[in-house]
């Protein structure tokens, strides 16, 4: 039986995969031309999508932390859910970026005010001050701010629980509505007034806060939903599933294969994940007595996602320059060879600096927060 944890590293397994795939496409369109037409298109990944599930994710986890106890809603524990963001988020990034500019990038002229907005947490990757040694990091800032506020929307909403007394439920489904109602309704509004949709519907923390708020509001929900029986559990579980490929496989080809693909994709579609990502966590959550006992006493069938998934985080960080950086140095005649030679060779070289980076940054964070205590 897969559990609520195997179905988390599953998610993040997907998601970068979906950023990989697309990158290794753009890369190898800028250093080669590369124009995948025909079938081919179904090879460049929905990295969108991606980065929305992670945002789901990371309002799930970083409620899990209050909701479940870990830390306490008052001035020490959330002092001690700052001090772990900031070691283990922030500290890794800062030390990519480093080292991306002492290893992979040691001629690029420094500007230093990209480096500014790194250390306050206020990159987001627009051109203007774009860096190649920042690389995809703007994700991190952006969910760093909203890990920021996690505390203390979960403070409003356990308040909020007092006056939903016996509709706990059905409040937080409520709200699940509104919150994908309202992240809609930003970006469709930003579409007819013209907005750059990069810098201000995806690259941007209010264009992503509903996504991250919506993660928070799942985790809640399952403690107040009665007990599913295991038939209706597998039923959603399968649906949610197949509607989440059958979406991940439109994205695949928004731009042809749906008229309007493209504005549906980037206006509509985060809602429809958001739905869907967050209904897979919280179904993924009921398991009975007997279930929970088995999944504890037999092997996991996700292993696989289970070993990968603690790799993702630099995987993400990682992967942009060193697919920019293998992409670069094949030399293969054909457009289509050049991709598949540059995707295998930069998988493998980025899985095992993630490797590496892991390790490294793992060491680093247990002692430092060993000293936090």
């Amino acid at each position: 039986m897969i559990n609520n944890s195997t179905c988390i590293n599953v998610l993040k397994v997907l998601a970068a995969a979906m950023v990989f795939g697309c990158h290794a496409w753009i890369v190898c369109h800028d250093a080669y031309g590369l124009v995948f037409s025909d079938w081919k298109r179904l090879l460049v990944t929905p990295a969108w999508a991606g980065v929305w599930i992670f945002l789901i994710l990371g309002g799930y986890l970083a409620a899990s932390g209050f909701f479940g106890d870990r830390y306490g809603l008052n001035p020490k524990g959330i002092r001690a859910y700052y001090y772990g963001r900031l070691v283990k988020i922030l500290l890794p990034t800062w030390i990519f970026i480093s080292l991306e500019y002492l290893l992979v990038y040691p001629d690029v002229t420094i500007n230093f005010d990209s480096i500014l907005l790194a250390l306050t947490c206020t990159y987001f990757g627009t051109a203007d001050v774009y860096m190649p040694g920042i690389g995809a990091s703007w994700y991190v800032f952006i969910v760093f701010i909203l890990y920021l506020l996690a505390p203390w929307v979960v403070l409003l909403l356990k308040r909020l629980e007092r006056c939903w007394q016996g509709k706990e439920a059905r409040s937080y489904l409520f709200l699940m509505i509104g919150i994908c109602l309202a992240g809609g309704l930003y970006r469709v509004l930003g579409y007819f007034l013209h907005w750059d949709w990069y810098s201000r519907t995806y690259a941007n923390v209010l264009g992503c806060a509903d996504l991250f708020f919506a993660g928070i509001c799942a985790y809640r929900i399952k403690a107040f939903l009665p007990e599913w029986k295991e038939r209706v559990v597998i039923m959603v579980r399968r649906a949610t599933i197949a509607c989440l490929t059958l979406l991940v496989i439109v994205c695949l080809d928004f731009g042809s294969m749906v008229p309007y693909g493209e504005i549906l994709y980037q206006y509509v579609w985060p809602s429809a994940f958001m739905v869907l990502i967050c209904l897979l966590l919280v179904a993924y959550d009921f398991t009975t007595g007997r279930d929970q006992k088995r999944a504890e006493g037999s092997k996991p069938q996700g292993r696989f996602f289970n070993i990968v998934a603690p790799y993702t985080f630099m995987f993400y960080l990682w992967h942009s320059s060193l697919l920019g950086y293998v992409a670069s140095k094949v030399q293969v005649e054909g457009e289509f060879a050049h991709y598949i030679l540059t995707f295998v060779l930069g998988l493998v070289l980025t899985s095992y600096v993630a490797f590496l980076m892991t390790i490294m940054s793992n060491g680093i964070t247990k002692s430092l927060l060993k000293q936090g205590k």
